[in-house]
Parts: C-alpha cells; sequence; structure tokens
C-alpha cells in the first residue's frame, strides 16, 4: 500500500558495519546475478530503501547468525493484541509458503524477537519493526485508517554496493488492513515486507507481483504471496542492483 520514506537520528552503530569492512574487496567479486522478472520496481538512486543486512546475512535457518534479520511486532490498539500481530506476521513471514524467509539463500533469515517490541528498552539489536494501530494517518497519509506504510532509518553507505541503505526499518500496519481471514492479511504484510527488502509500488504496469496487486489496478496477481519475480528482484538486490 502507500509507501514512504523517512531518514531519522542514528542510534548505535550496527553490527554488522565491521563486518562489511572485511568483505569490501572481495565480496563483490563472488556475487552472483539472478535472474529479475521485471516484477518490482526498486531504487535506481544511491539511496537504496531495503533493510541493509539483506546482502549479509550470515544463518542457514536453523542457527541465527550474527547478521541475521530480527523483527518484533506491536500493537498500539485494543482492537488486536500484540501477540496475535505476532502470530500474524510470524505466519507470514516464516510459516505460510511460499514466504520471505529463506530468500537469497538464506541472506534473508529472520528471527522475531520473544517479546514485543516495546518491552525493550534498547531495541538497537531489532532490524525491522511491525506495528499495528487504528490508524496511521499521520506517518502515511491519506484519511483515516487509509494507508498502511513503511519507513526507512539511518542510512549508511556501503562502498562495496557503492549506495546508501538503512539500519531500522518500521511497517506501521492498520488493524483494519490485518484483521480479517489469512488471505487478507498475508497479501498486506507480504506487500509491505516487499516494501522493507526494497520493492517498490506499482507504477502502472502489471508484470505479477504482490506490489503490483489488485490495489494498483492489477488483476494477473491476486494471489497472497509474493511471485518468482518478486523473490527475483529481492536476490538482484541482496547482489547491489
Amino acid at each position: 500500500m502507500h509507501y514512504q520514506e523517512q531518514a531519522a537520528g542514528t542510534r548505535r552503530t550496527p553490527r554488522w558495519l565491521l563486518f562489511t569492512w572485511f568483505v569490501v574487496i572481495g565480496a563483490a567479486l563472488l556475487a552472483t546475478s539472478a535472474p529479475v522478472a521485471n516484477a518490482s520496481h526498486s531504487d535506481t538512486s544511491s539511496y537504496k530503501r531495503h533493510q541493509a543486512l539483506i546482502h549479509w546475512s550470515t544463518g542457514d535457518g536453523s542457527v541465527q547468525g550474527a547478521n541475521d534479520e530480527d523483527y518484533c511486532a506491536d500493537s498500539q490498539t485494543g482492537s488486536m493484541s500484540a501477540d496475535t500481530a505476532a502470530v500474524r506476521v510470524r505466519d507470514t513471514l516464516v510459516v505460510a509458503s511460499p514466504h520471505w524467509d529463506g530468500t537469497g539463500n538464506w541472506r534473508l533469515d529472520l528471527w522475531k524477537s520473544p517479546s514485543p517490541c516495546t518491552a525493550y528498552a534498547d531495541r538497537n539489536w531489532i532490524e525491522l519493526e511491525y506495528r499495528v494501530a487504528d490508524n496511521w494517518n499521520a506517518r502515511c497519509g491519506g484519511t483515516y485508517a487509509q494507508y498502511s506504510c513503511v519507513e526507512h532509518y539511518t542510512p549508511i553507505y556501503t562502498s562495496q554496493y557503492g549506495h546508501y541503505h538503512y539500519t531500522w526499518n518500521n511497517s506501521y500496519l492498520t488493524v483494519t488492513h490485518i484483521d480479517g481471514g489469512a488471505t487478507e492479511y498475508r497479501e498486506l504484510i507480504n506487500h509491505e515486507s516487499g516494501h522493507l527488502f526494497g520493492l517498490l509500488d506499482g507504477g502502472g504496469d502489471c508484470p505479477g507481483s504482490i506490489m503490483h496487486n489488485r490495489w494498483y489496478g492489477c488483476s494477473n496477481w491476486p494471489n497472497w504471496y509474493p511471485s518468482n519475480g518478486d523473490f527475483n528482484s529481492v536476490v538482484a538486490i541482496m547482489n547491489g542492483r
């Protein structure tokens, strides 16, 4: 749905930053190309709106690696508990198939925090936050409860890929967009997660994509899950596109 970017104040130096110094020279030579279906748009400027760790996650899906992506969920409305929000986010990202978890040979390796986001005084270790509220129009625009959106915080430049990307990334979910059945909430969460991983909204074409779905007048992707082109596009972003 609606998408916007915000660069906010810096928190601590991310744990992956030192790691990048060791891979700047060699890893660029080892990056492989992925077949890219023209499914989803990604940034062409030097500021790439995606979570930085998708380039370097080191886990295998069974044991959490040092640069894997942590996420949390929380609720700011009595219409949905934080536990329910967390279950729906986890179901979408790592349980229901096909899902984002494991994309790019586990460079996208998602691990849910044990507690809601606001349970932690220091959330610097959590890269992705999914927050639910009655409405986010002050952040996302539109009329009351019209849009969900994402925001990216604290851009950091990486010379390996020659672009800025973002240390922390939040998905702001309007409760009425995810309080229905599994098809409804999975579609919305998958779409907004596509933004977290670098994909932009549809631009008038309909190639078959969770980013170019019925909300953008496209009828050729009625599914709640990302398309093969969406996965390929995220892998291309991981490889430095």
